[in-house]
């Protein structure tokens, strides 16, 4: 994300603009849509994220592309964006607005490195034991990395649980060279 206080902010106007789950489930599934369309369609997205046109021929295509298509709200979001000259932020917006709603519905993404991979039985395993650990719904991410050794390491923001024969072999390690010094200065 580029700015991500600006993201967040029009983020959270359009979780504003519903108190009930069920209306910002329908704001999320309009705002997939606008974002799915941009992403698929090249031209259009250079259009309405571009410098090079005027905002009447912004406000015009989106229009003509999502009146149909999207709420009422969403269409003024995105006219609102035009209006302000933040069309370009309108893929950090949405994943702003999908960490807000995994936030509200108590859904935590983590990051899980194993060795190996590990079969849907284990997975789930590791998955129950974070998220009673979290008090939270967790999506896991999961990549092998056999540069661990064994075991795994779990990242959640800006929390590392690692629990790899790596790390545990890089801590031996430091503690040894820590000890040598210790013994190499009382020696002298």
């Amino acid at each position: 994300m580029r700015d991500s206080k600006l993201a967040n902010r029009y983020a959270r106007a359009l979780m504003i603009l519903s108190d009930l789950p069920e209306e910002q489930e329908a704001i999320a599934q309009d705002l997939d849509l606008v974002v799915d369309t941009l992403h698929k369609n090249e031209d259009l997205a250079a259009v309405y994220t571009g410098v090079q046109f005027s905002n009447v021929d912004k406000k015009a295509v989106v229009r003509q592309i999502f009146d149909d298509t999207v709420s009422e709200d969403i269409l003024h979001f995105l006219l609102l964006l035009v209006d302000k000259s933040r069309t370009d932020y309108i893929f950090d917006i949405h994943e702003a607005f999908v960490t807000l709603m995994d936030e509200a519905k108590g859904i935590v993404d983590m990051d899980l490195e194993t060795a190996f991979p590990l079969d849907d039985q284990a997975l789930d395993r590791v998955r129950e034991g974070l998220a009673q650990a979290s008090q939270k719904q967790v999506r896991l991410h999961v990549t092998v990395n056999p540069d661990l050794i064994c075991g795994i390491r779990v990242q959640y923001g800006d929390y590392i649980i690692d629990n790899s024969a790596k790390a545990k072999l890089e801590a031996l390690r430091r503690d040894l060279v820590q000890g040598y010094k210790k013994t190499e200065v009382r020696d002298n």
